[in-house]
């Protein structure tokens, strides 16, 4: 149990650090314009599209493999009721308080002509969140995975396969969940997103079978080849199939759980535990290097984001933890699931 809990951690580490990574390089990223540097990196591009491709696939895998050990704990209000702490609080008091006005005060660009009315608007209508996004999206997954595992429960044969279903009903949603949305973006994020929560719960509850299964049918070494090939193909290929591109980053994400070691060191600790309070707070802090050192060369932009600004993230976190304000990051009276 030890073992599979550092294997945990490291995987919670791994993602995290692909995010801080990310929001770190992406002044340099071919698809985002809201900055433009007069310095360009190819190779920066590049580890651009291959994070973007699994990150946050990954992140809410790894929230789906923790709901495996509390699904059945709590009743639905319940669960409304801890995830509104868990998420939904930080997305507020995050979104208003802190993000919005670093924005504001570097003058953002998107913001330019807007009110501060219509940019809370945009906040919590998730057209203008930045990373806060991923919280409504997995708020909205938490509770349509308890209502589908509940229903599941009300059939022996279902009950017995929940974790397949609910990883089908996430394929469907994937290809045809557009179609009812109604364009509203948490719920469009659930669809996209879904499929990936259900495959770790389903990691979960079949891993040592999968593990079995696998270790005894193709070495790590070959699994962890076609998983990296297929990762690069799908990150450069201008027209891969939504299909291939879906089922690539599950084959990647199920590598990264078989192939992730055990062991762990103090600093991994200390990362994972802040973990959520470094996504909720280093992003906000990037747009200030790509204000004031848009053009200076990208070793010193990505040097500062990623290593001063992830410190501090990383500080911020424990500073509040310690104080009566440590509901900003999902921290009061109740334990660490999502």
């Amino acid at each position: 149990m030890i073992e599979k809990s550092n294997k945990l951690m490291n995987v919670r580490v791994f993602a995290i650090l692909s995010v801080i990574i990310y929001h770190s390089i992406i002044l340099y990223s071919d698809s985002w314009d809201l900055y433009l540097s007069s310095n360009h990196s190819i190779f920066l591009a590049g580890i651009c599209k291959l994070l973007n491709f699994y990150m946050m696939p990954l992140f809410f895998s790894l929230s789906g493999f923790l709901f495996f050990y509390s699904y059945k704990k709590r009743k639905l209000s319940a669960l409304m009721s801890n995830k509104f702490l868990r998420l939904l609080i930080p997305f507020v008091f995050v979104g208003t308080c802190y993000m919005i006005p670093i924005r504001i005060l570097l003058k953002y660009p998107g913001y330019n002509n807007k009110s501060i009315g219509i940019i809370i608007k945009e906040l919590f209508t998730i057209s203008n969140a930045g990373h806060l996004w991923y919280l409504p999206a997995l708020f909205v997954i938490f509770i349509l995975t308890k209502i589908i595992l509940s229903a599941c429960d009300y059939n022996g044969i279902l009950s017995k396969n929940k974790d397949i279903i609910l990883l089908l009903f996430g394929i469907i949603l994937y290809f045809e969940g557009y179609r009812i949305c109604f364009k509203i973006p948490s719920l469009l994020s659930c669809c996209a997103y879904l499929q990936f929560f259900s495959l770790g719960f389903l990691l979960n509850q079949r891993e040592e079978i999968i593990e079995k299964y696998l270790n005894s049918t193709f070495p790590k070494s070959l699994i962890t080849i076609v998983a990296l090939l297929l990762m690069i193909f799908c990150s450069f290929a201008p027209n891969s199939s939504v299909m291939i591109n879906l089922f690539s980053k599950m084959i990647f994400i199920l590598t990264v759980y078989l192939v992730m070691p055990s062991k762990t060191v103090r600093m991994i600790q200390i990362i994972d535990r802040d973990s959520f309070g470094m996504y909720l707070f280093h992003s906000p802090l990037t747009y200030i290097t790509y204000t004031f050192l848009v053009d200076a060369i990208p070793s010193i932009v990505v040097g500062i984001n990623l290593l001063l600004f992830g410190c501090f993230s990383i500080l911020l976190t424990e500073i509040i933890r310690r104080t009566r304000l440590n509901f900003i990051i999902g921290e009061c009276s109740i334990k660490k699931e999502a």
